[in-house]
């Protein structure tokens, strides 16, 4: 039995230990595929917001336990089609990382990558995943000013705009994460990651109503999907929190993909969430190295990144 294979069949043994029906599961070639009539959950037809939870449900059951393979220990990145259940409530995933992404590195940068992906990873289901916060800073012009009892300012100076999470492990925290965020995008995983920090940071947001926060997520999760949607449902009936969110994204990467990016930040910006473009030449560096983090402001236990993954629990 190849190795591809025997990934296949242990993924199938997951979705049967969910409860999906081993007659709906079927082997086919390289892929995996799924009865819809056996497998779908519900009692009643299919509607996008059931279609949505099926979706996450089932990404979660694939890909949130890494798989033993050999010598390698990996997390699986699932890439999705879902179709038969109607006009408009057919998926699909985006086009997954490129399969020439290691093209001109050397083969021993995969074998890295999947080690370096698989520690984070690791620490991020075992709670050992910490935030650190960098302030960050709006310039404020000159003359500007000159309102709730302030005067306008003399010359140019800078106001507290919000705090940018960026996750450390608890390990090692002072260690360098650029290459670790690297490896996860090159291996299409980093979506995992960056989601757990965004609810962390919301579930953040809802004990403490006088801060505001925000992330800098890669241009692969920033696209519209189930989790999307998911999340701005959730928004809509909190603006008060929708306003204190900020979300950072990579410039070169953001501007590759500017139709569905667009459309998805004007959705977010309609809720009141604040989307900005960095033109950051290393996206993967998620803010200067070199910046100050501040300590939680929760108190003396480190705020840890909560895996988003492990919150579905199957379909």
């Amino acid at each position: 039995m190849s190795s591809h294979a025997g990934i296949l069949r242990r993924l199938g043994a997951r979705l049967a230990c969910r409860g999906i029906p081993g007659e709906a599961i079927d082997l086919n070639g390289q892929s995996l595929e799924l009865d819809l009539a056996r497998a779908w959950p519900f009692s009643g037809a299919a509607t996008p917001r059931r279609v949505d939870q099926f979706w996450r449900g089932l990404r979660a059951d694939l890909d949130r336990d890494p798989v033993e393979c050999g010598a390698l220990r990996f997390y699986p990145s699932v890439h999705m089609d879902l179709w038969g259940l109607g006009p408009g409530l057919d998926l699909r995933d985006e086009a997954p990382p490129a399969a020439g992404a290691y093209a001109g590195l050397a083969h021993q940068r995969l074998g890295t990558d999947l080690r370096l992906a698989a520690q984070w990873l690791d620490d991020l289901r075992g709670d050992r995943l910490a935030l650190a916060f960098r302030p960050v800073r709006r310039a404020v012009p000159a003359g500007s000013g000159g309102v709730d009892g302030h005067p306008p300012a003399r010359r140019p100076g800078s106001r507290l705009d919000y705090f940018l999470a960026l996750p450390r492990r608890l390990a090692d925290p002072d260690a360098p994460a650029a290459e670790a965020f690297q490896a996860l995008e090159r291996l299409g995983l980093i979506r995992r990651l960056d989601w757990s920090v965004l609810w962390t940071l919301i579930s953040l947001l809802e004990i403490d109503p006088a801060r505001r926060v925000g992330c800098a997520l890669s241009a692969a999760t920033f696209r519209l999907d189930a989790y999307w949607r998911e999340l701005s449902s959730y928004l809509g009936g909190r603006p008060s929190l929708a306003q204190r969110l900020s979300i950072e994204l990579p410039g070169p990467r953001a501007h590759a993909q500017a139709g569905p990016a667009d459309a998805l930040a004007r959705e977010l910006e309609a809720l009141g969430v604040s989307v900005l473009v960095r033109d950051a030449p290393d996206a993967g560096a998620r803010g200067p190295g070199t910046a100050e983090l501040l300590p939680a402001w929760c108190g003396p236990v480190p705020c840890l990144v909560s895996d988003r993954a492990s919150e579905y629990g199957g379909v």
